[in-house]
């Protein structure tokens, strides 16, 4: 745990000097961060502050659910986390913000694999997130069937054992890793009034409630592997590229001069999905969806202002997808929720 701690706040210190060199150097993400673009009726920045320093808590839930019918073979299976408590660190400089976290349960001394690591931009006009999670801490529910077949053979232990079909099977906790990578960008139609980083980043404030249509693009890896809990084989594999484009709307509300409140939805309607599924030893069968598909991203924020330099809130934010053609229905929901304290400096 002592080394991990280490590790992070590496790799934040990293962030700080890489920051302020690139700035030096005319990095486009901080070029334009000090240049008042924006209606000061409606937005405001702190005056000499550069750098937010957040303490933050985080809940992960997942749950990710798949059915469908391959070579002659039926499966089903249903997966979830449960609540995943973290304490996170974020640090920001002029906008751009990278982030990490030990769960809870680590600093307990109790052992637990996943990772969560971010980078964010939330400027003015444009903003984008980059993000990586593995996650190993999925349990649920698999089932596999052979329509007009009894029994399955397994060779477990270089014998050959029959298994009674359905094969239903309880997956716990080690069983299951999944890996997601996710990038995502926004444009801001009416950036002079509506402040996207008041709401996550901080760095400005919103004044007086505005809202802006949203223009972005997603593009979203989803991979699961699921372990055989007898053999230790490979038992269901699970592989999602995607990518689309959409539309959307997000409002600050702003409350008692201090308060923001913050709502948006951006619906992305998928341009292409590939989709890669092994069950149980079968070749691999590659799927394409059938359009249209939808991504949607749903977020809210809850933000006080105590003064121009504290602050405190919660951040939420709901990613849900679905892919379906004739043999194969996935449904993929990831929750997550913030708290947090910070400064800006």
């Amino acid at each position: 745990m002592k080394k991990l701690f280490l590790t992070l706040i590496t790799i934040l210190s990293c962030f700080a000097l890489m920051a302020q060199e690139s700035e030096k150097k005319g990095f486009f993400l901080f070029r334009n961060y000090d240049k008042i673009t924006y209606d000061s009726t409606y937005i405001g920045r702190p005056v000499g502050t550069k750098w937010t320093f957040k303490l933050r808590t985080m809940t992960l839930i997942q749950k990710f659910y798949t059915t469908g019918d391959y070579q002659d073979t039926k499966f089903e299976s249903t997966l979830s986390t449960g609540l995943k408590p973290k304490l996170n660190i974020q640090v920001g400089y002029k906008g751009v913000a990278i982030g990490g976290g030990i769960s809870f349960k680590k600093l307990k001394g109790i052992k637990d694999q996943d990772f969560d690591v971010k980078l964010n931009m939330y400027g003015k006009k444009f903003g984008f997130e980059l993000s990586l999670s593995g996650i190993l801490s999925l349990s649920g529910k698999y089932t596999f069937d052979v329509p007009g077949m009894s029994e399955f053979p397994l060779i477990y232990d270089n014998d050959t054992i029959y298994i009674p079909l359905p094969l239903e099977l309880d997956v716990p906790e080690g069983k299951v890793s999944q890996t997601v990578f996710n990038f995502n960008f926004y444009y801001a139609i009416n950036n002079k009034k509506f402040s996207y980083p008041a709401a996550y980043t901080q760095m400005f404030i919103q004044k007086k409630s505005a809202g802006s249509l949203l223009v972005g693009g997603e593009f979203h890896v989803n991979a699961i592997n699921i372990g055989d809990t007898l053999s230790g084989d490979q038992l269901f594999k699970f592989q999602n590229v995607t990518y689309g484009l959409g539309v959307g709307y997000a409002y600050n509300f702003v409350l008692f001069k201090k308060m923001l409140i913050h709502l948006s939805a951006l619906p992305y309607i998928v341009i292409n999905s590939r989709t890669v599924v092994n069950n149980y030893m079968e070749d691999d069968y590659v799927a394409s969806s059938d359009f249209p598909e939808l991504f949607i991203a749903c977020r809210g924020a809850l933000v006080y202002n105590f003064n121009p330099r504290w602050f405190a809130g919660a951040t939420t934010q709901l990613n849900w997808t679905n892919f379906s053609n004739n043999k194969l229905i996935t449904t993929n929901s990831q929750w997550q929720i913030f708290a947090f304290i910070g400064i800006r400096l």
